[in-house]
């Protein structure tokens, strides 16, 4: 049994970095590269499998992708995805592939289905992100895509959910089963252990956060979390790419550090120097329910092999709520919009080192089996082998 001749086309670049990118990467780096070709429609500085042969196939007119008609483009360019471009069917025709994997990101996986439905190639594609296979149309075009994203789940050989939630969401909607594959941390990471600095005396902490901020409501919930922190004398560590358009915004949320980010391998080992605590938010806001209750954080698996407990402040209905129920103790979780709930929160991870170790060693034991790249690397395998 061996692995086919794997082609990826996706609109997420393939790269060591993080969020839905890394989710790939880390997927991929077991892959033989002679027999894998990856083409992508967003070039990356991050860097990439290394062997393997990488093509993009980009926006033609990029600007318009942050202009007022960027929905009727990103329609314009899906509806030439779902022609399969020239430059495409030529780049497949020379790798000749045996299976195509996708993912469900804006608008690549229509040339990826239909491709495969042409060449009778089967499709396999990874889901991390619910409603982005049509939320960047117009409004009026979403239910075309929506009918379509449908027919391309059902019709695939492998569908890879990122959570428990996702899979069971998508079969109610869809009517087929899907597999699950958690992020995972990267592949050889040794299994970290309890930092050090965690047997400290009580006293004030210092907690962190590290990715991007991507909306008014993420930056509130952050915001927030170092305002009442701050309030207790402790403070807030953001490394973030949007540090700098930030800064003026926090000014006065003195408990709040925006810091530049830094290399995805240099952040464990920053963290285990000069945080105490991790902090991962996810959206209150009634109207991400949909993506909040499927789509799985990538910061669960990085954060899990730190060897710092964690604090979440999700809704009920996030997956990482869920989480957590699956696995006590792994986090202490907030799930309302009450302060004193989380002023107890983080005064409860202050007052006991032992508390901390504790809840530090129950993350780590779920880490290391939910987020193993050997565990995810065995469901992918399985399903591709031909």
């Amino acid at each position: 049994m061996q692995l086919p001749r794997l082609l990826y086309i996706g609109d997420v670049t393939v790269a060591h970095t993080s969020a839905g990118e890394a989710l790939l990467y880390r997927l991929l780096q077991s892959y033989p590269p002679e027999r894998l070709a990856l083409i992508c429609g967003v070039r990356s500085g991050a860097p990439l499998l290394p062997g393997a042969a990488y093509h993009h196939w980009g926006a033609t007119f990029p600007r318009l992708l942050h202009s007022r008609i960027a929905e009727e483009y990103i329609l314009w360019r899906a509806w030439k995805y779902y022609q399969v471009p020239a430059v495409i069917a030529a780049i497949a025709e020379q790798f000749k592939p045996d299976a195509i994997l996708t993912v469900s990101h804006v608008s690549a996986w229509l040339c990826a289905w239909q491709l495969g439905v042409a060449r009778r190639i089967p499709l396999h594609m990874v889901v991390h992100d619910d409603y982005v296979y049509s939320s960047r149309f117009p409004g009026w075009s979403r239910p075309w895509a929506e009918k379509k994203f449908g027919e391309a789940y059902r019709a695939a050989a492998g569908r890879f959910c990122v959570s428990d939630t996702m899979a069971e969401e998508y079969q109610r909607r869809f009517g087929v089963p899907g597999s699950v594959i958690y992020p995972t941390r990267e592949a050889g990471q040794p299994l970290a252990d309890v930092a050090p600095r965690l047997s400290r005396a009580a006293g004030a902490l210092t907690f962190a956060y590290g990715g991007s901020i991507n909306d008014d409501a993420q930056l509130g919930q952050i915001m927030t979390f170092a305002r009442v922190a701050g309030a207790a004398g402790h403070r807030l560590i953001v490394y973030t790419p949007q540090h700098a358009v930030l800064r003026e915004r926090v000014r006065d949320v003195a408990a709040m550090d925006l810091r530049a980010p830094v290399a995805v391998d240099d952040l464990p080992k920053l963290l285990r120097e000069e945080a105490d605590c991790l902090f991962l938010p996810q959206s209150m806001d009634e109207r991400h329910r949909s993506l909040v209750s499927t789509a799985f954080p990538t910061k669960w698996a990085d954060y899990s092999n730190i060897g710092l407990p964690l604090i979440v402040w999700a809704p009920p209905w996030s997956c990482s709520t869920r989480f957590i129920a699956d696995h006590p103790g792994c986090a202490e979780l907030i799930t309302t919009h009450s302060e004193a709930d989380l002023s107890r929160a983080i005064a409860k991870m202050a007052e006991s080192p032992e508390y901390r170790i504790a809840a530090a060693q129950r993350l780590l034991a779920a880490g290391a089996v939910t987020f193993s790249p050997e565990r995810a690397w065995q469901t992918f395998h399985a399903t591709l082998t031909i």
